[in-house]
């Protein structure tokens, strides 16, 4: 090969572990990476043959991406592993679709279950019937996210509720995207590790959460969320 001929190799990114959250973030960081430095690829199935190309493809189709910026998800190997602190903190793009006060419904979404660090950040099956019960009180509908619904299916949901209260789950990144007034709860684990720069309201525990959820719905459905 010529020496003035540098061959290019475009990088194939492995997605930040295994959770919903650590994928929303690590294509997050990627459409960053690539609207400032070059177009990046991402890998779909990692070395243990699970394949989180559905999931990927989801996720790039619901944000609101730069035009400039190119992400392609490949299934080939990997060439980089993303750095935990670099995925965390960068930016969070707005999802395509947005949460409007004036189109908000008499629900509220909500995620108590989160894979990773569940000990520490999950609060305990008694104080989510507690959250559960709070909301109830109101007279809101509750939606809860994940299980069977599609991320697309989340995002409406989210559109379309007044609030998300949940712990730092992947569904609160999600929630963040979509603009929807957010209550997370912080129990053993810092919530500012993964949020920072995101809106959300901090309740330090179920007792802290109870009141911040009957303050905010007791204003009504519009009023100051």
């Amino acid at each position: 090969m010529h020496p003035d001929i540098i061959q290019s190799v475009t990088p194939v990114w492995a997605p930040w572990r295994f959770n919903l959250g650590d994928h929303w973030q690590t294509v997050n960081y990627l459409i960053t990476r690539s609207f400032v430095l070059r177009e990046e690829q991402l890998l779909s199935r990692y070395q243990h043959g699970k394949d989180y190309g559905e999931r990927l493809h989801e996720i790039l189709s619901l944000i609101n991406a730069p035009e400039r910026s190119k992400v392609t998800i490949v299934d080939e190997p990997g060439t980089h592993e993303p750095d935990g602190f670099d995925v965390w903190a960068a930016p969070s793009w707005p999802a395509k679709q947005q949460w409007v006060p004036s189109f908000a419904e008499r629900s509220v979404t909500y995620q108590f279950d989160g894979i990773s660090s569940a000990e520490s950040k999950n609060p305990p099956v008694d104080d989510v019937l507690v959250l559960l019960r709070e909301i109830e009180l109101h007279y809101y509908s509750r939606v809860p996210l994940g299980k069977d619904l599609t991320l697309a299916g989340c995002v409406q949901a989210l559109k379309r509720s007044s609030l998300f209260v949940g712990c730092d789950s992947g569904m609160s990144h999600i929630a963040h995207a979509v603009g929807t007034p957010m209550i997370i709860i912080e129990y053993g684990l810092p919530v500012i590790t993964c949020h920072r720069g995101k809106h959300f309201e901090l309740a330090r525990g179920t007792l802290e959460a109870s009141y911040a959820i009957s303050r905010i719905l007791g204003r009504g459905l519009h009023a100051g969320l």
